[in-house]
């Protein structure tokens, strides 16, 4: 049985080992093409998953602190006493304005370490890089309407004694040689690209960083025509950009582009399991410290970058007498598509400019006495350190959870 294409069935509990123009590129269907037999890491999504349990804030802060209580040892131990002392004050004081059902009105936080690799900090640089591409994708996808947006993963295999920076290196070298190809300029007009590294035990036992990549790349061609044949004409381009080191190519369609940017920039501001890591993890980490962990290609970048560009306030200048007006200078195709670009993201700038809004007196910030906003009970303020703060919500969760 030929094994080309791998589709999740929702309804039978299995993968259909065959992929036809019919099936493909359903709303919440992903496909794995590889060339191997499927392995418990592509099986594992055929089973019904539970929703899991959302986490208590008093749970979510203890996993916080825990991860920074871990990486500061790490950090220690590796000698960088300065990021060691950063981490540890991440939040290390926090003063919470809360009510007895823990509504939290208002928090302040004494510090922030800005790390890759705090889980805290992480969550606020995926919320910003979110609100920085949102409007440019859908300005672009405005511009180009023929295209449509997937999320494409490409992976490779770890070499035996190979750094982070040598994989990385090694990866990117591949991806330039396949923008390259004429299947990518065919197909593909650009993409939004997010970089991840993460440790894996059951694949590598030596517990190896995998270094692998994550586009929201702009397809040319039709869902329909993104069949069978496609996806195998496909994936022999990324085998031969790669040398054959490619470990397999994963493709989900996008429908919203809030949603796809989320789950793109999840995976590149996600931190690792720092439970697992060791003093060699990190020192290959920190490698990558002023590493950027996003790129743009294609059309895309060309309009990241005329999206980016300030222009310039003309002054204003006295009328002039009409002059006779002069032969026009012909424009080549590259300048013509240039003020096409132009013309139309200083439109599309002012169809979504938000209106000016009268100054608004700031709002009061809610105080120890005052009434909640949510249920009406008095707030009270509390400033001490995290682990005490841990301990006190847990009172007040198990309180709720006698009341319920």
């Amino acid at each position: 049985m030929e094994n080309l294409g791998l589709v999740r069935n929702q309804k039978l509990n299995t993968f259909l080992p065959t992929l036809t123009q019919k099936n493909y590129g359903q709303v919440g269907q992903k496909v794995y093409f590889n060339t191997i037999q499927p392995t418990a890491e592509l099986t594992k999504f055929s089973k019904a998953s539970k929703p899991k349990k959302k986490k208590t804030l008093s749970q979510r802060l203890d996993s916080y602190y825990q991860t920074k209580k871990t990486l500061g040892f790490l950090y220690a131990e590796l000698g960088n006493y300065k990021k060691a002392e950063r981490i540890s004050r991440c939040n290390r004081f926090v003063e919470l304005t809360l009510c007895e059902n823990g509504h939290i009105a208002n928090k302040k936080v004494n510090f922030r370490c800005e790390s890759r690799l705090c889980p805290e900090c992480a969550s606020r640089r995926a919320y910003e890089k979110i609100k920085e591409f949102e409007p440019i994708v859908e300005a672009f996808l405005e511009y180009r309407p023929e295209l449509s947006a997937i999320h494409l993963i490409l992976t490779q295999l770890q070499k035996p004694n190979e750094t982070l920076r040598q994989a990385r290196k090694r990866l990117i070298k591949a991806v330039k040689k396949l923008i390259e190809r004429k299947f990518w300029t065919d197909n593909f007009a650009g993409s939004l690209n997010g970089y991840e590294f993460t440790i894996s035990y059951r694949i590598y036992k030596d517990g190896a960083i995998h270094f692998h990549l994550h586009m929201m790349a702009f397809c040319k061609i039709s869902t329909s025509e993104r069949n069978k044949q496609w996806l195998k004409e496909f994936h022999k381009v990324w085998s031969d950009v790669s040398n054959g080191e490619n470990k397999n190519l994963k493709i989900v369609p996008v429908t919203n582009v809030k949603n796809g940017l989320r789950e793109l920039i999840k995976y590149v501001c996600a931190p690792l399991d720092i439970q697992k890591f060791t003093v060699e993890h990190l020192a290959e980490v920190e490698e990558l410290h002023r590493v950027k962990m996003t790129s743009t290609f294609g059309d895309f970048h060309k309009f990241v970058t005329a999206y980016r560009a300030e222009e310039p306030e003309e002054p204003e200048q006295p009328e002039k007498e009409p002059e006779t007006p002069k032969e026009e200078l012909e424009l080549s195709e590259t300048q013509k598509e240039e003020l096409k670009l132009r013309e139309f993201i200083t439109a599309y700038r002012a169809e979504h400019k938000q209106p000016d809004k009268e100054p608004q007196t700031p709002k009061e910030e809610l105080k120890e006495g005052d009434a909640c906003p949510k249920c009406q009970m008095p707030l009270f303020t509390t400033r001490k350190p995290i682990e005490t703060i841990i301990i006190e919500l847990r009172e007040l969760e198990r309180k709720m959870e006698m009341r319920l």
